[in-house]
């Protein structure tokens, strides 16, 4: 590379020219998250709770669920639940060994007792749930036996952004964003339709608010899951 000085009459200010023969100027390399699937479901809690992907229908509700101001404070765009209410759905299709699970969830202290799910899918077919336990959320899978991972027991109360994903081999759970447990565990969730339950199941019920609810039938990067976080 050459370079070249020309001055501009007595004055001070000077252009300074680059020319390049065998020298070559690399552009950085791009950088790009890659795009998210479409959701296999998406629950919105914006005054109902209707799978807004058309994919799972509700076949059934206990207890009278209400709406309040959701994590973004727009009115009556979130659910609470008050440790009595559930909401089931069925049909709920995946297909293989992967999925994510990701919602915003406010809590307003400690479960009282032990598990108490936030939701959970049919067990018997293979299932995931995200759950609540004193001050930490957890995440489960049962396929080949039951395993699951917890986060610290220091979770502040208020909203909180939750993902659990499972390939096959791994469960990760991510809170705010952030990769807070892994736990290995193989096996295969399988392809059948399953049932969905929202606040409570096996009659440990959740107490707390939930809002924006999306199921993958794909494991979602970190990457990934931030963008679904600003959603």
């Amino acid at each position: 590379m050459k370079f070249s000085t020309v001055m501009l009459g007595t004055a001070v200010t000077a252009l300074t020219f680059f020319s390049c023969s065998k020298d070559k100027i690399m552009a950085p390399p791009i950088v790009t998250t890659p795009s998210i699937s479409q959701p296999v479901a998406v629950i919105k809690f914006n005054g109902d709770a209707i799978d807004s992907t058309g994919k799972i229908s509700i076949n059934g509700a206990w207890g009278i669920p209400t709406y309040t101001t959701d994590h973004k404070g727009n009115p009556n765009g979130a659910m609470i639940f008050d440790g009595s209410d559930k909401i089931q759905y069925y049909d709920l299709a995946l297909k293989g060994q992967s999925i994510t699970m990701a919602a915003w969830v406010k809590i307003p202290g400690p479960s009282l007792g032990a598990q108490h799910f936030v939701f959970a899918m049919d067990a018997v077919k293979g299932g995931v749930t995200l759950y609540q336990a004193d001050m930490s959320f957890g995440s489960s899978v049962s396929v080949s036996g039951t395993n699951s991972v917890t986060s610290d027991n220091n979770i502040s109360a208020g909203w909180h952004h939750i993902a659990s994903t499972y390939d096959g081999t791994n469960i990760r759970l991510y809170i705010d964003g952030q990769l807070t447990a892994t736990k290995n565990h193989v096996g295969s969730i399988g392809d059948e339709k399953r049932g969905l339950v929202i606040g409570g199941a096996s009659n440990y019920f959740w107490i707390g608010t939930i809002d924006e609810l999306r199921i993958y039938d794909t494991v979602l990067t970190k990457e990934q899951v931030d963008q679904v976080m600003a959603l």
